[in-house]
This record gives structure tokens, C-alpha cells and sequence, in this order.
């Protein structure tokens, strides 16, 4: 058997259709089980406990041991359930498992850090925090004081230098005293601005009142102004119908009337002596067609037209 196979090449592994699905399912069970979360905990477990704080060879132990104790529970309860279940399923969900985020946003973790040291009630230096709060909060060691720095500068922990180190704390008291005195402003603020408003109200009502009635001490009212107004605007229209009835008998409107009517009349007679010209240039067209030039006279000259004798006079 063994002579009939060494004759075969790598390209036997995709040749056929029943082969290719073989080599992929060979491929992918190897990527599943090392995905699957099982190599990065037995690999890297000592690391990971150093990250997030724990350091003791004891306890490393104890949560390895564990581990390997829960590991062997699931998969012998598990493989009662592969007929049913199906190993694809298995593989999908355990794979899904390890590559979904559980990285905690950093506001979620500013949180735990602050609940963990207000819940301390006693004060921390930096080196004591380095290795508390990577267990707490699911950080390294390297960012615990970038975290720290954070909740200093928001006011939420504070923070003295006494001897050579800094030392942090931050109690429920001095949380609810920094309320305290934001709620006191908030209501002096309120009490200001009520006060303000009350002051701007009567200023308005006062204004209002001055407008409908007398309008103030020693003043005019409004409506006594309204009333006062339509009289003088009537007084004016009687005077400028008045003044028209007396414009027909004044010089200066007569000789300005008389000016115009020359400068009407000057027009009107050029316009005519245009028109005789056009008359006189239809004549020639016509070959003195009498009958067709009344026509045309009739046509265009409309209520000016004087029967058999043409444009009348002016």
C-alpha cells in the first residue's frame, strides 16, 4: 500500500471534488481548535496574571488549576452532545466566543477605579494602585497612572505630594460636600435670575398700563393722541379740496395750463404735417385712386376722419 501511495503528489489533495472538501475540513478544524481560545490560555496564562496584577506563584497556580479543572468538566459533559448539537456549531460559537470585544469602554473603567478607592476609605500611593487596579479595572500596570492622572484632573480623586511620593484619595464625604456647595450655587443662581425676572415683569406691566391709560403723571393718553391724529388728518383733506376748488382761478395755473396747451398744439401740428406728407406718398402708390385712398384715410384715421374731406381740423 505503502508503494502505491509514494507515486502521489500534494495536487491529490484538490484534484477531485470529494478531496477538496477533505482538505478544507482538515484546514479549518486546525484553525477552529487553535482559535478557539484554548492555546492562548495554556501558552500565555502566566502573562495575562501578570498584566492585570497578579503576581503570587500560589495564585497563579490555584487559577491554572482551575482552569484546567473547568476545562475538563465542559468538554466531557460536551462530547455527550456533539451527535446532537453538530461539531460545526461548536466550533462557531467557541470561536465567536474568543473574537467578541469585552474590552470595557474607559469611562466604564474610571468608574470601577473610583468606586475602588472611594470603597477603600483610605489613601493609595501610586505604586500600591499599580498593582490593585490592573485586577479592578482590566488594565495593565502601565496605565493605571494614565487613568489616575485622568480622575485628577476631573476633581474626582485628589491628590498630595507628602514626603517623596504622591498619595491619592477620595471619600463619599468630600464627593457629597463638592454637591452640596454645586447645588448651593445652583439655587443662589436660580434665586438671582427669579428675582431678575420678577423686576422685568413689573417693568412691563407699568409700561403697559402707561400705553392703555393717561400715559404717565402730567402726560397725554394714547387714546386722547389717536382721537387727535384722525381730527388733524380730516382738517388737512378739507383744506387740499378746498385749495383745488381755488386752483382753476389762479394765475399762475392758468398761464401754466396755457403753456402746456401751445406745446400740445405745436406737436399735434408736426404730427399732421407728417401726416399729409404719407398722404401725399399714397397718392403717388395709388396713381390717384381716389376711392383707395379714401379707404386707407378711413382705416387709420378712425374718430378723426371727416367724410369726403379726410383728417379733420384742429
Amino acid at each position: 500500500m505503502e508503494q502505491e501511495f509514494e507515486g502521489n503528489s500534494w495536487t491529490e489533495l484538490w484534484w477531485t471534488k470529494g478531496n477538496r472538501h477533505r482538505f478544507v475540513v482538515l484546514i479549518t478544524a486546525g484553525f477552529f481548535s487553535q482559535w478557539s481560545g484554548n492555546g492562548f490560555v495554556s501558552y500565555y496564562i502566566n502573562i495575562v496574571l501578570k498584566q492585570i496584577g497578579i503576581t503570587d506563584s500560589t495564585t497563579q497556580q490555584l487559577i491554572n488549576g482551575i482552569l484546567q479543572i473547568v476545562n475538563f468538566v465542559v468538554a466531557l459533559t460536551m462530547c455527550f452532545f456533539v451527535n446532537k448539537i453538530g461539531r460545526r456549531k461548536f466550533f462557531l460559537t467557541s470561536t465567536a466566543g474568543m473574537l467578541a470585544p469585552k474590552a470595557l469602554p474607559p469611562t466604564a473603567k474610571q468608574a470601577l477605579i473610583l468606586t475602588y478607592i472611594r470603597s477603600s476609605n483610605t489613601v493609595h500611593t501610586l505604586k500600591e494602585l499599580e498593582k490593585a487596579l490592573p485586577s479592578v479595572a482590566s488594565i495593565n500596570g502601565m496605565q493605571v497612572k494614565e487613568y489616575i492622572q485622568a480622575l485628577s484632573d476631573e476633581g474626582q480623586i485628589r491628590v498630595e505630594k507628602i514626603g517623596s511620593g504622591n498619595w491619592y484619595w477620595s471619600f463619599l464625604s468630600e464627593e457629597k460636600r463638592a454637591k452640596d456647595a454645586i447645588l448651593s450655587q445652583a439655587r443662589e443662581e436660580r434665586e438671582i435670575l427669579a428675582k431678575a425676572l420678577d423686576d422685568l415683569k413689573e417693568k412691563v406691566d407699568s409700561a403697559e398700563q402707561e400705553r392703555e391709560t393717561d400715559g404717565g403723571e402730567g402726560g397725554v393718553g394714547r387714546v386722547e393722541l389717536l382721537h387727535a391724529y384722525d381730527h388733524d388728518k380730516g382738517e388737512l383733506n378739507r383744506l387740499r379740496k378746498e385749495l383745488d376748488g381755488y386752483r382753476d382761478g389762479d394765475p399762475q395755473e392758468v398761464l401754466r395750463k396755457k403753456e402746456e396747451i401751445e406745446k400740445l398744439k405745436s406737436r399735434a401740428v408736426r404730427w399732421t404735417d407728417n401726416i399729409y406728407c404719407l398722404e401725399g406718398h399714397l397718392r403717388d402708390i395709388t396713381d390717384g385712386d381716389r376711392e383707395a385712398l379714401e379707404g386707407v384715410r378711413r382705416m387709420y384715421y378712425g374718430e378723426e376722419y371727416v367724410e369726403s374731406e379726410g383728417l379733420r381740423e384742429l
